[in-house]
């Protein structure tokens, strides 16, 4: 693919990312800036951990957007030895997510908050298409004109020059390592990612369902609230899909 298709993708789709979360954001803040939610920052209570996670990963595009436009030789190469580590930045973003919606929906009626459903439904839109556009800019190819007269004998000698120390190290082992045993999971590393996520999910579903079992059964009965049990089985209706 183009350098320049890819890069133009990227930084439309990370702007859109940015529009997008901060009006759902500053809609969801009931009046209060973003200096007022920093100030008096409550996990339980705020949604400006989500949006810095929206200007952490539209920083994170912006760098790899800038290293594939720069060097469209070696941009691309590093990109595709760094997918585990985007792959772990979406996973634990997603289930951030999920947590927060526990924590949000103990002090915040969440059933009628529709900007924190479109914020939390977004999110999860957002980190796929994190991961999708990564991908994408991994896959640049770039010619030999662009690379410039040498270039193969310099990413010989590049290659020589930062593998011969590893590959040396590694026919001088005496037996396999942790790092040799998880080389072996980098081709299914997006599926095991998949699975990982929603392993934990079905643990948190372990954990929270009596919590809000009990929960729907006292808005009935105790409290005759509809608020909170809709609430509640909404909850436990999100928790259940990680089993």
């Amino acid at each position: 693919m183009r350098a320049w298709k890819a890069v133009a993708s990227t930084l439309a789709l990370s702007g859109a990312d940015v529009v997008v979360t901060t009006l759902l954001y500053t809609h969801g803040q009931g009046g209060r800036n973003v200096l007022q939610d920093l100030r008096h920052f409550n996990i339980f209570n705020s949604l400006l951990d989500i949006w810095g996670g929206c200007l952490y990963r539209s920083c994170v595009l912006l760098g790899a957007a800038i290293g594939v436009a720069t060097n469209t030789a070696y941009g691309p190469r590093r990109l595709k030895a760094s997918r585990t580590f985007i792959a772990v930045v979406c996973l634990l973003m997603g289930i951030y997510m999920m947590v927060k919606l526990l924590l949000y929906s103990e002090v915040r009626k969440t059933i009628r908050d529709p900007w924190f459903w479109g914020l939390f439904a977004w999110t999860y839109v957002a980190l796929a298409a994190t991961f999708g556009l990564w991908q994408l800019l991994a896959c640049v190819t770039s010619s030999r004109e662009a690379l410039g007269p040498g270039s193969e004998s310099r990413a010989e000698v590049e290659e020589s020059c930062d593998g011969a120390a590893p590959r040396d190290k590694r026919e001088e082992a005496a037996g396999p390592t942790i790092h040799k045993l998880l080389s072996y999971t980098k081709p299914d590393a997006f599926f095991l990612g998949i699975a990982s996520f929603f392993l934990l999910v079905a643990a948190l579903g372990e954990t929270f369902l009596p919590y809000y079992t009990g929960l729907a059964i006292d808005g009935i009965v105790v409290q005759k609230s509809m608020d909170r049990f809709s609430t509640a089985v909404l909850v436990m209706s999100l928790l259940a899909i990680g089993r």
